[in-house]
């Protein structure tokens, strides 16, 4: 499971899609998610197979991938604010100038 898949799959279980089929159906292989090695999700009610309606929650790990993705999404916000408010600066200075 590469890193992008890792967090198509945290996004989807934090956002309500939680389910073995859900999950399947949004092209998550829950297996490797499960695993050990990937260690994103767990079964919180102690289920040991799966079946469509098998829910499942972000472990320690899962949960840190997702506040990963948050922080770097609230960065890219910031940036965009900044460079808007920077294009804004810059035409107000151009029309002050201009009205002179």
């Amino acid at each position: 499971m590469n890193q992008k898949e890792k967090e198509h799959a945290v996004l989807l279980v934090s956002s309500g899609i939680h389910t073995y089929k859900q999950l399947k159906e949004h092209g998550v292989d829950v297996y490797d998610a499960v695993s050990s090695y990937s260690n994103l999700l767990y079964l919180p009610n102690g289920e040991t197979s799966f079946n469509d309606d098998t829910v499942f929650a972000l472990t320690e790990h899962g949960e840190d991938v997702l506040y990963q993705i948050q922080k770097e999404n609230k960065q890219e916000l910031l940036m965009w604010i900044a460079a808007i408010a920077s294009c804004a600066g810059s035409i107000a200075t151009i029309i002050s100038i201009v009205l002179r």
